[in-house]
């Protein structure tokens, strides 16, 4: 997955936390239990909510927030498309590029090793190379291992808004969904499709890194580490398959 990279304005702008729960009647009668539910409602979310998604650098959305802009369900899928699957774009950008710096220097490594090996020199010198080899793996792969880590960070906060998105459409009546709502639908069925490939690449990486363990003990760290990413991001890139098993049954009843 190949994205732009942020501007600063871009990191700067804090992500939303999209709300779902009880609202209440704001003009409901003076004493009613409807206005009595909205007000305390209300207090949770500005004394309680709120203050809890600031404190994270989030800014809390509520359902009657955005209503007066558009309709709701479209806008809970475009906040979900742009505080969520770019973010989640930028992380896997970032392992790639750790992925990449390991692939640099690994052959290098391999060339170093090869000229040594041609020229029959001692076995002093060949582990000197692997242990140099495993100094300079160490960044790339703690890099990839953070990056992984807060990969799946994201992606599991991202699961819960997908699926909140997915129920507000589901709970449409077919007839009354929008072309927002299809839109948002069909662009998880091709996340998957693109994603797919690049899984099973880093599933493919993960493999010949458990490999390199036996080069040398010196390589146990950073094989540690790179094969820890690839085991985080396959299980949480799994969320990406249900959520276009759920938007490809969602488009056939839409289009039905």
């Amino acid at each position: 997955m190949n994205a732009p990279q942020p501007t600063s304005q871009e990191l700067d702008r804090p992500r939303s936390c999209f709300v779902i729960g009880p609202i209440g009647n704001p003009y409901a009668k003076h004493g009613s239990p409807e206005l009595d539910a909205y007000e305390h409602h209300l207090t949770v979310f500005e004394k309680v909510i709120a203050p809890a998604c600031e404190k994270h650098g989030f800014v809390a959305v509520r359902a009657d927030g955005i209503a007066h802009a558009g309709d709701i369900t479209e806008q809970v899928c475009r906040h979900v498309i742009e505080d969520g699957l770019d973010e989640m774009t930028r992380q896997m950008d970032l392992i790639t590029q750790a992925i990449e710096t390991i692939g640099t220097v690994t052959e290098q490594n391999s060339s170093e090793l090869l000229v040594l090996t041609q020229a029959n020199a001692p076995m002093s010198a060949c582990l000197a190379s692997v242990a140099r080899f495993s100094s300079t793996l160490s960044t790339p792969a703690g890099e990839m291992h953070a990056a992984a880590q807060e990969f799946a960070t994201r992606m599991t906060a991202l699961d819960s808004g997908m699926r909140a998105a997915l129920s507000l459409i589901e709970n449409t009546p077919p007839k009354e969904r929008d072309e927002g709502s299809l839109e948002f639908l069909e662009q998880l069925v091709a996340l998957e499709e693109a994603s797919r490939i690049g899984l099973s690449q880093i599933s493919s990486f993960g493999t010949a890194a458990d490999g390199m363990t036996l080069l040398s003990r010196h390589l146990r760290k950073p094989v540690k580490d790179m094969s820890s990413a690839v085991k985080l991001m396959l299980s949480v890139g799994a969320y990406i398959g249900e959520w276009a098993d759920k938007a490809r049954t969602l488009i056939e009843k839409t289009l039905e």
